[in-house]
């Protein structure tokens, strides 16, 4: 459901008035920012509307950087974005490069938004 909420608008049949998925979308793209910073991981996302294919391409772009120049960083990002071991393994041993790396950028949107929306249901 995340990846159709990233992607465009909400239908006018949708349960997300277009201003709340506005702000959901920008502070999912904040908490990816965030959570990437944290690990001292420079990751910059166009706040402007993009499509959902395109912030994979970006923050796929980005894990297989780390796997190639900086793998040490790559297993304290994905604990801090609370991507399991289990499900990068998983990813690892059944895909191609470029396919896990876009799983894994995929699993990471998913998280953040959840973050988002949590933290809004339960603050």
């Amino acid at each position: 459901m995340a990846c159709r909420l990233m992607e465009e608008s909400p239908k006018k049949t949708s349960f997300i008035a277009p201003a709340e998925f506005e702000a959901l979308r920008q502070k999912t793209l904040l908490q990816i920012e965030k959570d990437f910073r944290l690990q001292g991981i420079e990751i910059k996302i166009d706040d402007e509307a993009q499509p959902y294919s395109e912030l994979v391409k970006v923050i796929s772009k980005s894990l297989e950087d780390l796997q190639v120049h900086d793998n040490s960083k790559l297993q304290p990002l994905l604990y801090q974005l609370d991507i399991s071991e289990k499900f990068v393994r998983e990813q690892i041993l059944s895909k191609k490069q470029e396919e896990h790396s876009a799983s894994l950028a995929d699993a990471v949107i998913k998280r953040c938004f959840a973050k988002v929306v949590f933290r809004k249901k339960y603050s």
